[in-house]
């Protein structure tokens, strides 16, 4: 049964905004960066300090946790193993560490998919954000491809020009997802 449905790509890539889209309830996970504007703890992330966040990942609390861009990003172990026992489905978005992690963990019951981006389109989306770091966010870029194409069961093109098929194309996940759930 899949329990976890993990949106893995590149900085930028649109993780967040697919996993949402998908409209499965999701994981939500911490992190010691400072909140975007609009985003709301308990919902958006678990904000928390770093110092917080080594304590929980020394104590077991965490079952990955990665450093990205200066800040903690990382997943509570005790969430995920309450979906898998509720036999419920979730989305969550990680990185290639996460992913590697909850693979190790959990196995069949992942289904990874993956988005690709241009380097160019990432860096466009991240100038828009304005949060400054672009090129330190894009170093990795090469790597997060390769991640993508390593460790994804499916695919999805997220470039601007393909939005227009993305209902769609989350219509067919849905259904892949259902019928991996019923086997």
């Amino acid at each position: 049964m899949i329990h976890f449905i993990v949106v893995i790509g590149p900085s930028a890539a649109g993780k967040s905004t697919i996993k949402n889209r998908l409209g499965y309830s999701t994981v939500t996970t911490w992190t010691s960066r400072l909140p975007r504007q609009g985003e709301k703890h308990g919902i958006d992330y678990f904000f928390a300090t770093q110092e917080e966040m080594l304590k929980r990942m020394e104590s077991g609390f965490f079952l990955e946790m990665t450093e990205y861009n200066g800040n903690y990003y990382a997943t509570s172990l005790q969430s995920l193993e309450s979906i898998v026992q509720k036999k419920g489905t979730v989305t969550l978005a990680v990185d290639l560490h996460g992913i590697e992690e909850l693979k190790r963990h959990f196995g069949d019951q992942v289904f990874a998919l993956g988005l690709y981006i241009s380097k160019e389109s990432c860096r466009v989306r991240l100038e828009e954000r304005n949060e400054g770091g672009v090129e330190e966010r894009l170093k990795n870029y090469e790597d997060e491809i390769m991640g993508v194409l390593a460790h994804s069961d499916l695919i999805i093109n997220n470039e601007q020009k393909r939005w227009g098929r993305i209902p769609l194309i989350l219509d067919g996940v849905r259904a892949m997802v259902k019928d991996l759930m019923e086997e």
